[in-house]
């Protein structure tokens, strides 16, 4: 009797079993066909963009799979680098672009890539005088520009790409500050100065012809203002002129070229200066 159980038992388990295996196949099998399944087909493209390419003299319509202007004309059995886009819209989902054959060719050119400076002013360095510690050196730029030639002869350029090939290398340099100044006595006025020069000397005040009570460097005119050249006398200079006394570099005049200056007055009816030639002394 407990044998026959034991067997009754036995026999119960491995059913049990063996229909939980049946059940997890089933379900791996019912889930694998419920999944989705991916073909190599799949990725292929599939075409569903509408594209009119409208060229001289033939419009051709397809369904596309690209974007792309090369993939596109690739896909018509056209080169894109022998055409030039002349049109390109999209109305009611369908895509349509013009293009007229071209001759395209690459130029290549070099630009320089002028190099900076940094500049430290210093007075062990005599005035105005400009040492190069390490030299600087302009750069090159490389430039590829396509020339597109249309049918009708006319030409356009575009640049296609640009890069760097050597960047500038900074200047590193110093200035100096430090003057030699040499000393003259001038009608009882010992005067020191790093330069002397002979100009023409004029006079003027704010009521002449273009004239105003502004000069160009922003200071109000009045007596001791001098207008100068910039090239010859540099802006903000400070200098003794014989018969007028100190002045300043503070105007330019449009008259006012190389070795002339013209002296400011408050009011020149009250000026006591004719144009002359004579020597200034610039002491700063």
């Amino acid at each position: 009797m407990r044998r026959c159980l034991a067997v009754v038992l036995s026999i119960g388990v491995v059913s049990f079993f063996l229909s939980l295996s049946a059940v997890s196949a089933r379900s791996i099998f019912t889930q694998s066909l419920l999944e989705p399944r991916v073909s190599a087909q799949s990725t292929l493209c599939v075409a569903h963009y509408p594209v009119v390419l409208s060229l001289p003299g033939n419009d051709e319509y397809r369904m596309v799979c690209h974007t792309n202007y090369d993939r596109i004309f690739e896909e018509f059995g056209y080169r894109y680098e022998e055409y030039e886009i002349t049109f390109d819209t999209t109305k009611n989902g369908k895509r349509t672009i013009k293009a007229v054959p071209v001759t395209k060719k690459r130029i290549l050119t070099w630009e320089k890539i002028p190099y900076s400076s940094e500049i430290t002013y210093t007075k062990e360095v005599p005035h105005r005088k400009k040492i190069v510690d390490s030299p600087g050196k302009n750069g090159r730029r490389g430039i590829v520009t396509e020339e597109v030639t249309f049918p009708d002869g006319t030409k356009k350029k575009k640049v296609v790409s640009r890069w760097v090939e050597r960047e500038p290398v900074v200047e590193i340099a110093r200035i100096g500050t430090q003057y030699d100044l040499a000393v003259e006595e001038i009608k009882g006025t010992h005067v020191h100065y790093w330069k002397k020069l002979t100009v023409l000397a004029t006079s003027y005040d704010s009521t002449c012809r273009g004239c105003n009570n502004i000069t160009a460097t922003g200071a109000f005119l009045r007596k001791g203002v001098v207008a100068v050249d910039p090239r010859v006398i540099p802006l903000y200079t400070k200098m003794y002129i014989p018969g007028y006394g100190f002045g300043q570099a503070l105007d330019t005049g449009g008259f006012i070229k190389g070795n002339r200056i013209d002296l400011a007055y408050d009011d020149i009816r009250y000026g006591d200066w004719s144009r002359r030639w004579v020597t200034i002394y610039l002491i700063d």
